[in-house]
């Protein structure tokens, strides 16, 4: 089963995600998109307010899309979704965890 190759962008100036419909990247680190209204923007790479985030091809259990940098909770754990370092998978990584850890 192939996933579908998708990306959402958090543009902090206007402080939403916009759904692409398709990226083209320009010269000095800019991408420039098309929303399905046809409107065309740009997303600059060196604003690191600006993210780009590309769809797992998971869904949570209320079938809602799962990206890049998502949080997720489980039990007393917080997760963000991350791309493993090895660069063959998705994974989660714990940033936050209410657990106490006894030493003897």
């Amino acid at each position: 089963m192939q996933r579908e190759i998708k990306f959402r962008a958090w543009i902090d100036d206007y402080q939403k995600y916009i759904i692409p419909s398709h990226l083209q990247e320009c010269e000095g680190g800019t991408i420039h998109y098309f929303t399905d209204s046809e409107r065309m923007g740009y997303y600059d790479l060196d604003n690191p307010k600006n993210a780009l985030e590309q769809f797992t091809g998971l869904h949570d259990k209320n079938g809602k899309e799962i990206y890049h940098n998502d949080l997720t909770q489980h039990e007393d754990k917080t997760y963000q979704i991350i791309w493993m370092e090895d660069g063959t998978r998705w994974g989660a990584k714990v940033i936050k965890s209410d657990s106490v850890l006894c030493r003897g």
